[in-house]
Formats: structure tokens, C-alpha cells, sequence
């Protein structure tokens, strides 16, 4: 008897607390057809199970989206047709309902070929997008009835790189706020370089103020903050990857390490890097590593962190689908999930919080060409 009273206090301490088994999370598509859009799907933190994900937004060109700070919507890649009738590529803004619904509150062009990349600063007063094709980035101020206002900032990149397929010119790949909200750092793939701008949150405006150097031909993608915020985790796609940088005066970064995702020998052709992820303990750096020729090498990379911020690798284990375009970990950072743009499903594994060792979780889950994951609050 006293036993069943202990479990039945417990279960309503973790009501009262707001505790969920489950979370929900978006899923960006950019499948042909009316299978491209955002999906929802459910995950069961108690064992990792994940529901069918069901498409809630028809939505072209949606490979990927964030969240806002305060959890109420969410920003999206998207394609448009402006009135001139040129297809062009802009940011979707959407406020989120209660059944998880979106209902579209605001769309603006980036100018450009179409954007792969959006964030929002940390007040959410603020969309940023990075558009590859273009080499370009932008920023947009984001109104109180959740509309997007017409590009505060625009800045076209210059340069280029010594790989003459991937680097003959500017390829923003992603943009994102610092932590103290002051700066906004944009990995280019195509000049081997983060461009480092200034943030005004009151205008939204960017203003450049310096750039880091990757290695000639790494060819920056996307990157991550430590727990601690003193560094950057920059993923180099091309050369496979990750350089360290520690924050200095200013918002300037001071590289301190370059550290392969896979062997320290050379890169197997087709292979390429696509996402990082750091762990919400702050103890390990996750990476998802491509295999364009189709040979089952694709794979995820665990890191740990040492004590000076520098990176070592732990683990290499497979991916369980074909061309990972991104990894996430869920908010408690017990499960991660990763997805397979060719082998249209995903995959789900557990993490060992001690080691950061990935375990896979059942079966893979069908989705059509899933790019982004973005769970809830």
C-alpha cells in the first residue's frame, strides 16, 4: 500500500512539474511533389519510439527551420513567386497552435536562389537566412503579430576557394546569433571562411566586422557554441573535418585545432559532413558524415570535449540510412535522430550520457527526404 502511494505521489509531483514522456518535433521535407513540406511526429522518451510523422504544411523548398526562443513559431526555408512570376527563395514564418498546427504569419523574399539555412536571434526579434546558391546572407526584423518585414540586411560574399567544383565562388551554407547576441557568425563553404557580423537587434541590421579562416579547401557548413560558450564547433563539409576556435575580444575567433570526423588518413571519395550537434551535458560533439557514392559508409562521429574546449574522437557508428543531412538531439539528450535523404526514413538512437555512445533504438521510420528536425518546448 505504501508503494502505490509513493508511485502515485511521484506521478503527480511530475504533472505538476510540467514532466512529459513524450515531445514533439517538425520535420522539414523537401521531397518532389506534395510530399515536400513540414512534417510532425512524436517522440516517447521513455523508450524511443517515434510516430508515423503525418505532413501538416505544404511548403516548397522547406529543408529547414528553427525555432523561436520563446518556443511560439517557427521559421522556415521556403520558395516563392513573386509577382514578377521569377521563382525566387525567401523565409516562412509560422505561429504554432496548441494541436501543434502552423498557420503561415509571414513571408519575405532573401533575394536570391533560395536560402538553406534560417535562425533567429535570441530575442526572436530577429530571422536570419543563409542562402548557398546565392553566396549571400540577410536578416529581417520580425513583427509582434508575427509578420516578416522587407530585408533590414543583405551582403553578398566574395570570394572563393582552391576546390574548383564546390569553390569556384561564395556558398553561405548556414547563420547564426553568438551568445551574447551581439554578433552573428556565417560559415561559407566556398571561401573557407566564417564571416563574422555585428547584430542590432533594434533594427535588425547586420553589419560585417571580421571573418575566420578554415583550412584551404575544408569548406565550412554549419556550427555550434560550446555549454560554456567560450568555443565554436565549425564542420567543415568538404575535407571532412571539425575546427576549433576559441571566443575572443570583439567577436573574433582564434582557431585552435583542426580534427578529423573520421580516420586521420585520406578522405574516401563521395564522403562528405553535414551536421554537428553538441550534446546538452556539453560533454561530447556529435557529427553526421555522408556517403554520396552509395557505399554504406555513412556514419555519425562522437566527440569528447577535454577541459581546454579541444576535441577527441571517441566513436564512429553507422548512420542506418543513406545521405544524413542533419542530426538532432532530443532537449534531455538521451535519444539522438537523424534521417536519410536518399533512403527516405529515420533513424533513432539512444545516447549514453557517460560516453556519448549511440545505440540504435527499432526499426527505421518512413519519411519522405527528412533535412531538419526541430523539437518542441
Amino acid at each position: 500500500m505504501k508503494s502505490t502511494l509513493i508511485r502515485i505521489s511521484l506521478l503527480t509531483l511530475l504533472s505538476s512539474t510540467g514532466f512529459s514522456e513524450t515531445i514533439d518535433f517538425y520535420i522539414g521535407s523537401t521531397a518532389k511533389g506534395a510530399d515536400g513540406g513540414i512534417y510532425l511526429a512524436t517522440l516517447d522518451e521513455s523508450n524511443g519510439k517515434v510516430t508515423p510523422p503525418k505532413k501538416i504544411v505544404e511548403l516548397s523548398n522547406a529543408g529547414f527551420q528553427a525555432l523561436s526562443p520563446d518556443g511560439k513559431s517557427l521559421l522556415s526555408t521556403c520558395a516563392m513567386t513573386p509577382e514578377d512570376g521569377k521563382r525566387t527563395g525567401g523565409m516562412s514564418l509560422f505561429s504554432i497552435g496548441e494541436d501543434r498546427s502552423l498557420t503561415l504569419t509571414g513571408e519575405t523574399s532573401a533575394k536570391g536562389r533560395g536560402p538553406c539555412h534560417v535562425s533567429f536571434d535570441h530575442t526572436g526579434k530577429v530571422a536570419m537566412f543563409a542562402d548557398y546558391g546565392g553566396g549571400s546572407v540577410g536578416s529581417a526584423l520580425v513583427g509582434e503579430d508575427g509578420s516578416l518585414a522587407t530585408l533590414a540586411s543583405f551582403f553578398k560574399h566574395e570570394g572563393n576557394g582552391p576546390n574548383k567544383k564546390r569553390q569556384n565562388e561564395p556558398h553561405a551554407h548556414s547563420i547564426f546569433p553568438g551568445p551574447d547576441n551581439q554578433f552573428a557568425y556565417a560559415p561559407d563553404l566556398g571561401t573557407d571562411s566564417v564571416e563574422i557580423y555585428k547584430l542590432d537587434v533594434a533594427s535588425g541590421k547586420l553589419t560585417q566586422a571580421g571573418a575566420a579562416k578554415s583550412p584551404a579547401g575544408a569548406g565550412p557548413r554549419h556550427m555550434k557554441f560550446s555549454k560554456n560558450s567560450k568555443q565554436l564547433y565549425l564542420l567543415n563539409e568538404l575535407d571532412t573535418s571539425v575546427s576549433v576556435f576559441n571566443r575572443i575580444a570583439d567577436g573574433q575567433l582564434e582557431k585552435i585545432q583542426d580534427l578529423s570526423t573520421l580516420a586521420d588518413e585520406p578522405v574516401l571519395e563521395g564522403m562528405s559532413c553535414s551536421e554537428i550537434r553538441v550534446h546538452p551535458n556539453g560533454r561530447f560533439v556529435f557529427t553526421a558524415n555522408r556517403d554520396t557514392k552509395n557505399k554504406g559508409n555513412d556514419s555519425i562521429t562522437t566527440f569528447k570535449v577535454k577541459e581546454d574546449g579541444t576535441l577527441e574522437r571517441v566513436s564512429i557508428a553507422s548512420a542506418e540510412v543513406s545521405i544524413p543531412r542533419n542530426i538532432n538531439l532530443s532537449p534531455s539528450g538521451k535519444w539522438l535522430i537523424t534521417g536519410g535523404q536518399r533512403s527516405n526514413d529515420l533513424a533513432i538512437f539512444s545516447v549514453d550520457p557517460a560516453t556519448g555512445a549511440l545505440k540504435k533504438a527499432g526499426d527505421n521510420i518512413p519519411c519522405p527526404s527528412p533535412m531538419c528536425y526541430v523539437f518542441l518546448k
